[in-house]
């Protein structure tokens, strides 16, 4: 039988977390959902960049022009700076949202399992690297996890039902 590897295995994996801790998850993956989103908003920033002819330098101290070129130019630099305040707006969210859930996340009881959630959830680290900085196997970081999630997880099904 092969094992799924990759892009499947980390799927698979995505499935049975959502399925088994639908609220922790969700509450987990708004970071992870807003990093996804800055790096696209972060490409389109780039892309714009790179759309900007060296006709940008006539912009300067000119007065109004009916130029389509300067136009457009004119556009694109108001794009570029409505792009990066969404970025910069995003980041201080994520900055509040990691506040957020690392106070929830130091109400679970074991500490291991804090540090991983913290580890991977929040400052985005692979599992991998996880394992290394808590100093157990890769294989162990489930079982931390898990319990991590499972208590995340009771803590949010009381705060709704409040």
């Amino acid at each position: 039988m092969n094992r799924p590897t990759g892009r499947r295995k980390d799927q698979i994996e995505d499935l049975y977390l959502k399925e088994n801790w639908p609220l922790a998850c969700a509450f987990l993956g708004r970071i992870r959902k807003m990093l996804c989103q800055i790096s696209k908003m972060e490409a389109q920033l780039d892309n714009q960049r790179m759309l900007r002819s060296s006709k940008t330098s006539q912009l300067t101290g000119m007065p109004h022009s009916d130029s389509p070129d300067l136009q457009k130019e004119q556009t694109r630099t108001v794009e570029i700076d409505e792009l990066k305040e969404r970025i910069d707006e995003a980041r201080e969210w994520i900055e509040i949202w990691k506040s957020e859930i690392g106070e929830i996340i130091s109400t679970i009881d074991d500490p291991i399992s804090q540090r991983v959630l913290i580890l991977h959830f929040v400052q985005n680290k692979t599992w991998l690297d996880t394992a290394s900085e808590v100093g157990y196997s890769p294989k162990s970081m489930r079982r931390f996890r898990d319990a991590g999630l499972a208590q995340l997880e009771e803590m949010l099904k009381m705060d709704n039902e409040d």
